[in-house]
């Protein structure tokens, strides 16, 4: 693991922002499995300043809360707002939903083809994720180990201190890509930070750690 150390969250954006621009520039499919949460909203501005052909570029939410998109608490919501509509740009990426509100009580039904159209897309050229004070990271949460690399991309997560329900892309899933890119910011991370380039067993329960100890790249 690189660790690169930013004095704000301003600039760590911005070179993210950099390693994905720069990305999309290089051979290969371009799609990108892409973080939510209040962390990457500037990253996403900054992208949207910095491409100008979104030509075959598809970005995949890691995870989704099930709301509607119009709530806070849409991934995909912050996504449109902090990429797609900055400085009116008229070529889109293709946004992949992992959520429609129209099966909100039926989500089980679709979630085979959700599966079958992410898998269509697997691996990623890069995966851009954040990291939880509990060392969560998509909706990969302590506590829900059996699921962290189940067979297919994708997976419910029903969390019983949550009013709303999630799907997640799974660890293995993640971890088949050659780069992975995680953004991180603020005081609140710094013990998980530790524990994670301590890298010893006592780590090893953190989610993230699941992801990171599989990775190809």
């Amino acid at each position: 693991m690189e660790l690169k150390v930013f004095p704000s969250l301003d600039d760590l954006s911005q070179a993210a922002a950099n390693i994905f621009t720069g990305m999309i520039n290089s051979d290969g499919e371009n799609t990108f499995i892409v973080p939510g949460g209040s962390t990457p909203y500037l990253f996403y501005k900054y992208i949207a300043d910095n491409v100008t052909d979104w030509t075959g570029v598809t970005l995949i939410p890691s995870d989704e809360r099930l709301v509607d998109e119009t709530s806070a608490e849409s991934n995909i919501g912050l996504i449109r707002k902090n990429l797609m509509q900055q400085n009116g740009i008229k070529d889109m990426p293709t946004l992949f939903s992992l959520f429609d509100g129209n099966y909100k009580h039926k989500f089980n039904q679709v979630l085979p083809s959700l599966n079958s159209r992410v898998k269509n897309l697997m691996p990623p050229k890069a995966v851009f994720l954040g990291i939880g004070t509990d060392g969560h990271t998509a909706s990969l949460f302590p506590g829900e180990e059996k699921n962290y690399c189940i067979e297919k991309p994708l997976f419910f997560v029903d969390r019983p201190s949550e009013l709303f329900q999630r799907v997640s892309i799974s660890a293995c899933f993640l971890a088949n890509t050659l780069r992975l890119i995680f953004l991180v910011s603020g005081e609140k991370k710094r013990p998980v930070m530790k524990k994670i380039f301590i890298n010893n067993k006592r780590s090893d329960y953190l989610p993230v750690m699941n992801v990171i100890k599989k990775a190809t790249g």
